[in-house]
């Protein structure tokens, strides 16, 4: 169903832009969790946690959704919360892995005509059709763990789990995923407070583009400050019961994030959303507009 896809296509573009690393100054030689107050000092990013750790991610969704059916102009709210569980297995001298299960999801929805319509996936007393037709999607996907293998510059190598239609519900291979989630990946040099690296995707072997500005705002009291200002574009092309299905989308994603400086743990997360969709399928051509701002905290 397009509400399921759309639903996760922003939980991807979102969630896996997230990186994590390892803030060191550039003369360390150890570990080290010391705090660094000078601009001048120079931070080099690298993806080192600790095996073992473990943390649950809450994400919050606010959407508004302006979309054209028919001529006929449609307009929805949304709220959505995601939440996940996240271990670290193993870090070798080569790679991490890392594991990620989604546990619960829970969403809020207000449409013309339709009135208020809600869903969670852990009330037993789910009876509505939304919400038979919610279990349905998500059913395997919040059973499922996905396994992440990723470089200490935060490259991901390697994703594995959540098989055929369940992956993520979009129709793409554990390949494709694994494009996405190259989105987030460190700089080779340190960097000083104030300075700023790219991360640019755009080939013939994914339908996701990505152009992203990281800036190191500041480290402060233990805590790694980063901003973000990207643009976010797909064109996918899929072929469901002999009818071709072309999905365009493009847009930008600006927010903030904070780390824990010792490990580069995600503690928190603010980001906004203006995407532009397009979907065309049985001759038919639907325009979507959506701002979302998303709220993410780690317990």
């Amino acid at each position: 169903m397009k509400s399921t896809k759309l639903i996760l296509l922003l939980l991807i573009t979102s969630q896996l832009l997230m990186s994590n690393g390892w803030a060191t100054t550039k003369d360390e030689s150890k570990q080290t969790s010391e705090i660094i107050s000078s601009e001048q000092e120079k931070y080099l990013l690298k993806f080192n946690p600790k095996v073992g750790k473990t943390g649950q991610l809450i994400m919050h969704i606010d959407m508004e959704i302006d979309m054209e059916i028919l001529e006929q102009s449609m307009s929805s709210y949304q709220e959505m919360e995601m939440g996940s569980e996240m271990k670290v297995m193993s870090n070798t001298s080569e790679k991490v892995v890392t594991s990620m299960q989604y546990t619960y999801f829970a969403m809020s929805m207000d449409m013309p005509m339709m009135g208020t319509m809600e869903y969670d996936s852990r009330r037993k007393d789910n009876e509505s059709f939304m919400a038979e037709a919610m279990d349905s999607s998500f059913s395997e996907i919040l059973n499922s763990e996905l396994i992440i293998e990723q470089s200490h510059d935060g490259t991901t190598l390697k994703t594995t789990g959540l098989d055929g239609e369940n992956q993520l519900q979009t129709g793409q291979s554990n390949m494709d995923i694994t494009s996405m989630m190259n989105m987030s990946q460190f700089p080779e040099k340190a960097l000083k407070i104030g300075e700023s690296w790219n991360r640019k995707i755009e080939n013939e072997t994914s339908p996701y583009s990505f152009d992203a500005t990281y800036t190191l705002k500041k480290v402060v009291d233990g805590k790694v400050y980063v901003d973000l200002t990207s643009k976010v574009g797909m064109n996918e092309l899929q072929v469901k019961d002999s009818e071709t299905v072309e999905t365009k989308m493009t847009g930008t994603q600006n927010g903030s994030f904070v780390y824990d400086q010792k490990s580069m743990w995600l503690l928190e997360a603010n980001l906004t959303q203006d995407f532009e969709m397009e979907t065309e399928e049985m001759g038919m051509t639907v325009p979507m507009k959506m701002k979302n701002n998303i709220s993410m905290v780690m317990k």
